[in-house]
């Protein structure tokens, strides 16, 4: 019976970025180097040998505290002043284009450069 309970485990694997390549991959991932899991993926593939998938990589950046999504560059670039301003002067641009009461449902359409 004792030997029904014994396994023979060699332990859990160990991940493809770890040591010195973990360190070197979150100084660069603080440097925001990497833009996309894409990124990561080619940088662990030329630093260590080893393909991971793109939900490997993604996988490997949230463990080593990556976050999924960042500010496009625009936002990074925005005045909050003119931001602000924007927002006042909107509904009078608005009734001066349609009028107090529209006959009509008034659309606002909205341009994403990033996208």
């Amino acid at each position: 019976m004792a030997e029904l309970l014994t396994r023979e485990w060699a332990g859990a694997r160990t991940p493809v970025v770890h040591g010195a390549v973990a360190e070197e991959f979150i100084a660069r991932l603080e440097a925001g180097q990497f833009r996309q899991a894409k990124d990561a993926q080619a940088w662990i593939k030329k630093r260590t040998y080893k393909t991971l998938s793109v939900s490997g990589a993604l996988k490997v950046l949230r463990r080593l505290g990556g976050q999924l999504k960042v500010p496009c560059k625009s936002q990074v670039k925005k005045d909050p002043v003119k931001a602000a301003k924007f927002k006042l002067e909107l509904p009078a641009r608005l009734q001066a284009v349609a009028g107090s009461t529209p006959a009509q449902p008034v659309r606002v359409w909205e341009l994403d450069e990033h996208r």
